[in-house]
């Protein structure tokens, strides 16, 4: 969102329930236009219009919405352009051809040409949302539409620019409603809200449970009753982000020691693995909250596990040149990676692909 999107101190009027932008609109005076030339006129009025109407909408596509012709909507008589072709326009006048004029005069409904002007805007999508009090905003609408939970005529519609056609019907989904038009945004009462939802989830799993044990009474014999685990505290889902940045940190630091004292067992293939699988945690640790640590600590397992392979046997003098004494070897945490840095043999042997995501 551009800054100042509710300026106080420049009043422009958005499509939002806002409180800065009601409070503008309460303010909001007509402009006098006396002292202004006809650019200037021009100018604050497609300012206006366009704060109001389309501020999502490109550059390209409004001045494609505003052509100088626009659509005739003047009422007419269908029963007279049904008897006539136009041809009597071109008839004489005298001798009867002229109607009698009316003694009553006739008054026809004005045109509704500013309607008109914004009518490509009104059909919009995300506006209807808003036109119909199902979204706060237009901006909030065309989230909505965006995130799949609007429906137009029974297919989902992510388009938020759709033009509406007369006797289309559109759907958004309840919950996005509620949560747009008044439901608390407070996190801690929508953190409640999702764990009251998976307690009444477990009720109805445990009902179902009962209900399929009470239907088969043999097999509640023969099964012995296994103790329920210790209830655990759910954790939150910051705690969860950090302890899964905690272990992150814990496989970087493994994969460091493995690097920074190598073992003559750990090759130049096996050290490219290692590199590779430290760019792929540095990846990951933006995305604590969303990644699996399983999987990048059985990447380590699995180089840990190829440094411990057997190796061809060397004769005892490059053995003992190239081997390091025990008290200079790594102390991990890990028992596998003690087991798999532990390793003190050289000599040529070829390993297999490590498989690892290179990024």
């Amino acid at each position: 969102m551009r800054k100042r999107f509710h300026g106080l101190k420049r009043i422009k009027l958005r499509q939002s329930w806002n409180k800065f932008n009601l409070y503008n609109l309460a303010r909001a005076e007509v402009q006098q236009t006396r002292n202004q030339t006809f650019f200037q006129q021009k100018w604050k009025a497609k300012s206006m219009s366009r704060a109001f109407h389309g501020e999502t909408i490109r550059e390209k596509q409004w001045t494609r919405m505003f052509r100088p012709g626009i659509r005739a909507v003047v009422p007419m008589d269908y029963n007279y352009l049904a008897e006539h072709d136009g041809a009597e326009q071109a008839a004489g006048r005298g001798s009867g051809a002229d109607k009698p004029i009316d003694s009553e005069d006739k008054t026809y409904p004005r045109t509704p040409y500013l309607s008109n002007v914004y009518a490509q805007m009104e059909r919009r999508l995300d506006t209807a949302i808003f036109r119909a009090l199902f979204a706060s905003s237009t901006r909030q609408a065309r989230q909505f539409v965006v995130h799949g939970n609007v429906k137009v005529n029974g297919k989902m519609m992510i388009y938020p620019g759709y033009q509406l056609n007369p006797g289309d019907m559109f759907q958004v989904e309840p919950d996005r409603v509620m949560f747009a038009t008044g439901a608390s945004k407070d996190s801690k009462e929508r953190r409640a809200g999702r764990r009251l939802r998976a307690r009444v989830l477990k009720e109805k799993e445990a009902n179902n449970e009962t209900e399929g044990t009470e239907e088969d009474p043999e097999t509640t014999q023969d099964t012995a009753p296994t103790p329920k685990p210790a209830a655990v505290e759910e954790m939150t889902p910051e705690q969860e982000t950090k302890q899964r940045r905690a272990s992150l940190q814990d496989l970087m630091k493994e994969a460091k020691t493995l690097l920074d004292n190598p073992s003559p067992s750990l090759s130049a293939k096996r050290k490219q693995d290692l590199r590779a699988f430290q760019r792929t945690l540095r990846k990951a640790m933006p995305r604590a909250g969303s990644g699996s640590v399983e999987e990048l600590d059985a990447q380590l397992r699995d180089i840990t596990s190829r440094l411990a392979q057997p190796i061809a046997p060397v004769p005892a003098d490059e053995t003992k040149s190239n081997s390091l004494p025990a008290e200079e070897m790594p102390e991990l945490s890990t028992p596998s990676l003690r087991g798999g840095a532990g390793i003190a043999q050289a000599g040529p042997t070829t390993y297999p692909a490590a498989g690892l995501d290179r990024g």
